[in-house]
């Protein structure tokens, strides 16, 4: 799917283990790249990018729009392909396809 990166999500920062069975869809530009700006993460002012994700912390959650940090996709989500993304959340899909 054009336009957007995968990211699965884990509760485990350290070896992440224990996915949560939510999926972020992050915004990328025409080359791939996130669309990072400044933003005030939970470290402060940090890289944040904008992202479609779960709106509870329960396997296949209901989406919205939102931001997550650089930090945060670095320590607690793991990239994946999109065909993996739609079998993990599935109503992300429902969203994004519609």
């Amino acid at each position: 799917m054009l336009g957007y990166r995968f990211y699965q999500e884990f509760r485990d920062q350290k070896t992440k283990k224990r996915p949560s069975g939510n999926v972020l869809a992050v915004s990328v530009d025409n080359k791939g790249h996130p669309n990072y700006y400044m933003g005030y993460g939970a470290l402060g002012n940090e890289p944040m990018v904008e992202v479609i994700s779960a709106v509870v912390d329960v396997p296949n959650s209901s989406v919205a729009g939102g931001s997550a940090s650089r930090h945060y996709l670095m320590n607690y989500t793991k990239r994946i392909s999109e065909e993996k993304a739609r079998k993990v959340h599935s109503n992300l899909f429902k969203y994004l396809d519609d």
